[in-house]
């Protein structure tokens, strides 16, 4: 079972190396650095953490079998809701963290009525563009952003608001 919980005042610093954890493949896999991507979930500070919560994203730790599972944090924009940093630690891959997180997402963006929930992630990450497709999410558009080593694959997904 998946539970899912705010991050409490003082337990932010618990979601830095959960992150790193969870993103470290990845940033092998795509050769991403913090010297050449320092601004990718692998690499996120706290600093930066606290920062993004203090502009109102949301954050949340994914919970599985009571143990700490996984982090994402939710930012409500003025039409869509956007999940960033959605991680879950390796070993608890495939339990139903990250579809709990979407499904949770959607339900967030149905209380604020927004209509979108958006996500944005390596375009050449075929394994999760499709993970993200099989749970509703279709592309909108590809981007070069020229602080980023890689093209950014931006999908949505609507809600019933």
């Amino acid at each position: 079972m998946v539970l899912i919980r705010p991050v409490l005042e003082g337990e932010l610093n618990r979601a830095v190396p959960l992150l790193h954890t969870a993103f470290a493949e990845k940033a092998e896999r795509f050769g991403l650095t913090a010297q050449n991507c320092p601004t990718h979930t692998a690499f996120l500070t706290l600093e930066r953490l606290i920062f993004e919560q203090s502009n109102g994203v949301l954050m949340y730790f994914l919970m599985h079998r009571s143990a700490l599972a996984g982090f994402f944090g939710l930012d409500l924009r003025e039409h869509e809701l956007i999940l960033t940093h959605l991680g879950v630690l390796p070993e608890h891959r495939r339990h139903g963290c990250g579809t709990a997180a979407l499904g949770f997402a959607r339900d967030k963006a149905h209380d604020f009525g927004l209509p979108i929930v958006s996500v944005g992630l390596i375009d050449a990450d075929l394994p999760l563009k499709s993970w993200y497709a099989r749970n509703g999410f279709s592309e909108r558009e590809t981007r070069d952003l020229p602080i980023l080593p890689f093209a950014v694959c931006y999908m949505e997904a609507l809600t019933e608001v």
